[in-house]
């Protein structure tokens, strides 16, 4: 068979950039990250940057999101809607971060580590200096005290726009003049709630870049409570020095990136998990062998043990669940504030579950099988749910589809027992859980204050209540939906829905007519 030129190219790219290299290429990536962890100061938490970042560890402690498109020329953004909150939950904790990343050919670090967490950290510096100064003229009715207390404080706090040096200076300035003190306003006005990060934070934050070619000294390491600053250590594991060089033809820098152009459905937990075997297997019988894996990996239905502890036998009506002071946790399992939600993706949580919670919904394609029986108390069946939803992007119509029979589903059950305690649960993630949980919030509990109510019931976020009406609220609004958002945002920081899910809520939210289309048909909310 004869192939042109160009068809030829094609063919040989695809080798080159295909999934075999890539895992390799994933693979030596990954013990360069293992490296530097070990060389740091010991205990600091190794944070991956959805969703290149990824792949690069099977240790990770937490994830944030952090974009190279908003660290684009002309392009600098800070964004409301993922704020990262969460990473100074970290920084309060364990005073320092490791951050994993790479980029594609030709650029030593992603935009994202240039110019996105630089322009965060300067934004989270310069507005928690700002409520720190408000802090101090709110205390201190004597005004010279405070002058010198807030020129004290300025003095030690470096709120500049610390970026690389390979980040032009021209570029810096305009970052730091046009859009940083924008920015320090919107994040004020979202309404994030900030207190608790004026009061532990002690420091500002500051970015440090290391990648292949930095030369880290392990006995030169500074323990970070001994520093100036909170330290962020931005890794770039992909080695630049590979990439086009003749020996390391294979080689794929950044090979984590775009995923969905190469991976064939393969997630980085499937890979870590499997990684030995699929490193081992030849090149013409990857795909195959990951086809199997993934076809294995699709469980369709798990068994629920719901043997019931001594104390709790023949709870039919669950009372004791709604009269108990300690909520239920483990890992995987978040509490939101102090309403009666809670979202979990922990297959520990699902046992003796009726125990725990009064209402259950299941947000996941998968059969919960032993939850209900044909010998469980109507009350049960009567509070249980199951809504297949796919996970992330794919699974938007989905979504959108069961939003309405989901909100009727919880509603119900509060108009029936407002002490209910309702679990939103999916064992292959949370995205869904919060995605439903933020159309209840915003339409039925979200209500901005009232000067003249003395509820003292209501669960009061910064300048937002949030309690539950029986009447849905009418005209809801984007920055409504925001609110409900960073309230959620606050205990479910790692499982926040895509772009593509929090439209199908938009939608869902936002539409004037009872009625909805979707893909071609007209469902009823």
């Amino acid at each position: 068979m004869y192939f042109s030129k160009s068809q030829t190219n094609r063919i040989v790219f695809k080798g080159e950039l295909g999934i075999f290299n890539r895992l390799q290429s994933i693979y030596h990536d990954s013990q360069f990250v293992k490296r530097t962890q070990e060389s740091l100061y010991p205990g600091l938490p190794l944070i991956a940057n959805l969703r290149c970042g990824a792949w690069y560890s099977d240790k990770f402690d937490a994830t944030v999101y952090f974009k190279s498109t908003d660290g684009h020329f002309g392009n600098w953004s800070f964004s409301t809607n993922r704020l990262n909150l969460h990473l100074l939950d970290i920084i309060i904790k364990k005073k320092a971060a490791i951050i994993i990343d790479s980029t594609r050919k030709g650029k030593n670090f992603p935009d994202s580590f240039s110019r996105t967490i630089p322009i965060w950290t300067c934004v989270i510096n310069r507005t928690l200096l700002h409520l720190k100064i408000e802090n101090i003229k709110r205390n201190h009715q004597n005004e010279a005290s405070a002058n010198q207390l807030i020129s004290i404080l300025e003095n030690r706090w470096n709120s500049e726009l610390n970026t690389p040096n390979w980040v032009p200076p021209t570029e810096k300035n305009q970052i730091e003049k046009l859009v940083i003190n924008k920015f320090v306003k919107e994040l004020l006005k979202c309404g994030a709630d900030l207190s608790k990060f004026t009061e532990s934070i002690d420091k500002p934050l500051r970015p440090i870049w290391i990648n292949t070619e930095s030369i880290l000294w392990t006995d030169s390491i500074v323990n970070p409570d001994d520093l100036d600053f909170h330290p962020l250590y931005l890794v770039s594991c992909s080695d630049h020095r590979r990439e086009g060089h003749p020996s390391y033809r294979s080689y794929v820098q950044g090979a984590g990136d775009d995923e969905e152009g190469w991976s064939y459905g393969l997630t980085p937990q499937l890979f870590w998990s499997n990684c030995k075997e699929i490193l081992d297997i030849q090149q013409d019988c990857l795909e195959d062998f990951i086809s199997n894996l993934l076809l294995e990996s699709k469980i369709k239905s798990i068994s629920i043990d719901q043997q019931e502890k001594s104390d709790n036998s023949g709870n039919d009506n669950n009372h004791n669940n709604i009269h108990m002071n300690n909520r239920y946790t483990d890992e995987g399992t978040e509490n939101i504030g102090d309403l009666n939600f809670t979202v979990s993706n922990s297959l520990k949580c699902l046992n003796s579950v009726w125990s725990k919670f009064d209402v259950i919904l299941n947000c996941s394609e998968i059969t919960y099988e032993g939850i209900i029986t044909e010998s469980s108390p109507q009350k049960h069946k009567d509070n249980y749910l199951h809504l297949p939803i796919r996970e992330g992007k794919i699974g938007k119509n989905d979504l959108q589809q069961q939003l309405p029979l989901a909100e009727k589903f919880i509603i119900d059950r509060i108009k029936e027992n407002k002490d209910y305690k309702i679990l939103l649960h999916s064992t292959t993630g949370k995205a869904n859980c919060v995605s439903i949980l933020l159309s209840i919030i915003t339409k039925y509990f979200l209500r901005y204050p009232d000067t003249n109510n003395n509820n003292n019931n209501l669960s009061q976020d910064q300048n937002f209540y949030f309690n539950f009406s029986e009447n849905p609220r009418s005209n809801i609004n984007k920055d409504d939906i925001k609110v409900s958002y960073l309230f959620i945002e606050k205990y479910c920081s790692q499982s926040l829905p895509c772009k593509a899910m929090r439209n199908s809520i938009n939608r869902h939210l936002m539409s004037p007519d009872q009625s909805v289309l979707h893909k071609g048909f007209v469902y009823n909310k």
